[in-house]
């Protein structure tokens, strides 16, 4: 009885190991699927908003504003830009940004290196995701499409820090409303509804407080703390549950219900120049916030996956107070080769 089992033991481990190794490559000698890249960043500084009208931002009265978001954005376009070009392949970028985008900051906390000069003002819902729309319209399958979002985010207390499998709902981005000077609330569940209408691979960054909800429960190592009465049978059994896009590759600064943090220069009380996680990201990508600076840290053997890029990024993003979720299971994906 012992061979019958150890046969099938050992094809099972065959099995579980081809799944795992799974890349999405459109040639046999490695070569990546992508041949363009569209770039769409997305930061809210909320200058010009009251937060008026609404106790769903109480926890955000004392900094309403966000000091850093605009060039978190306006970094992460460029480092994107740039990594097209290293790798020879088109791309267009659309940004995004706050209306304090000035590069000298006047009347504002920061400068912003490398200021885009005329940005896309508008920081409303709707046209985020008419932006977003438009980005579908207009893909291929062989597109890589990069979102990046920097903003403030909601979280619904009562959900609690267990939801129930692949139910982790009340997560969303605070963007601007009509009026421009209120906000309202994009779910998650929204925008990831907007972004699965985009073909070909899609690649999601969220420096945003409880940003984790853009991470649904099928794509991450489960265990006990994370979800109610989560098992290990659900993730091989119950998919059907659980709504997985093997295209759909999202990294987020924190869990659904931690928030996420500006680095504070300890020279300069009230500086904030970037995230933390968004400051991991750019070292990952190797954009120093002036030029592309050699190799990306996160690259190995001349390539820069997303298994690469989250790992790098979750082990450097130096705040305990905040904990990255990202995709994980089988797929991984070259985004970009050099």
């Amino acid at each position: 009885m012992r061979r019958p089992l150890c046969i099938l033991a050992m094809f099972l481990a065959v099995v579980l190991l081809a799944c795992s190794c799974e890349l999405i490559y459109e040639a046999k000698d490695g070569s990546p699927k992508i041949e363009r890249v569209n770039i769409l960043v997305y930061g809210n500084d909320y200058a010009n908003c009251t937060f008026d009208g609404s106790p769903l931002y109480i926890p955000h009265r004392r900094d309403r504003r966000l000091f850093g978001t605009v060039n978190d954005a306006t970094q992460v376009g460029l480092a994107f830009e740039a990594l097209a070009r290293e790798s020879g392949l088109e791309s267009n970028a659309h940004y995004i940004l706050g209306k304090n985008h000035d590069k000298k900051g006047e009347g504002f906390l920061y400068e912003i290196q490398n200021a885009i000069e005329t940005p896309d003002k508008d920081t409303t819902m709707a046209h985020f995701r008419e932006v977003l729309s438009q980005i579908a319209d207009t893909s291929t399958e062989k597109d890589l499409t990069v979102v990046f979002v920097s903003c403030h985010g909601f979280y619904d207390a009562s959900v609690g820090t267990k939801a129930e499998y692949g139910k982790a709902e009340g997560t969303y981005f605070v963007t601007s409303a009509n009026t421009g000077d209120e906000c309202e609330l994009y779910s998650h569940r929204d925008f990831l509804e907007d972004v699965s209408k985009i073909k070909g691979i899609k690649l999601i960054l969220a420096d945003v407080c409880h940003s984790g909800g853009i991470v649904r429960p099928g794509y991450v190592s489960v265990d006990k703390s994370e979800y109610k009465d989560a098992r290990a049978a659900q993730l091989f059994f119950e998919n059907d549950k659980i709504d997985i896009d093997a295209s759909l590759f999202c990294l987020s600064a924190s869990r659904y219900y931690e928030e996420s943090y500006e680095y504070r220069d300890p020279g300069k009380a009230d500086h904030r120049t970037h995230g933390c996680f968004t400051m991991a990201l750019l070292e990952a990508l190797g954009w120093n916030g002036e030029r592309f600076a050699g190799k990306p840290k996160a690259a190995r053997n001349g390539r820069l996956t997303f298994q690469n890029l989250a790992s790098y990024v979750t082990e450097n993003d130096g705040y305990d107070d905040q904990t990255p979720m990202y995709s994980g299971g089988g797929n991984d994906v070259i985004l970009f080769s050099f």
